[in-house]
């Protein structure tokens, strides 16, 4: 719909206006699921660290590390009754 004085087209405008929102909210949306994904996979990989750290200490130090694992069970016995 043209406007007679100014020569806008309203409608092509609005177009326009709603192509360039959508395309905002999809690299938003594209953002955000790249963040999500960099910040899921360095959480992997810090508890694979973790595991590993934890499976070495249990091999060189396996008393403590029963010992350990018996207390906590304690408390968690303790604390669920």
């Amino acid at each position: 719909m043209k406007h007679p004085a100014h020569g806008i087209n309203l409608k092509e405008d609005l177009d326009e206006l709603r192509s360039a929102a959508k395309n905002i909210a999809s690299d938003t949306l594209q953002s955000a699921q790249d963040k999500i994904s960099d910040v899921y996979e360095r959480g992997q990989e810090k508890v694979s660290d973790i595991n590993g750290q934890l499976k070495e200490r249990t091999r060189k130090f396996p008393i403590q590390s029963l010992l350990i694992a018996a207390g906590i069970g304690f408390v968690i016995g303790l604390m669920r009754k």
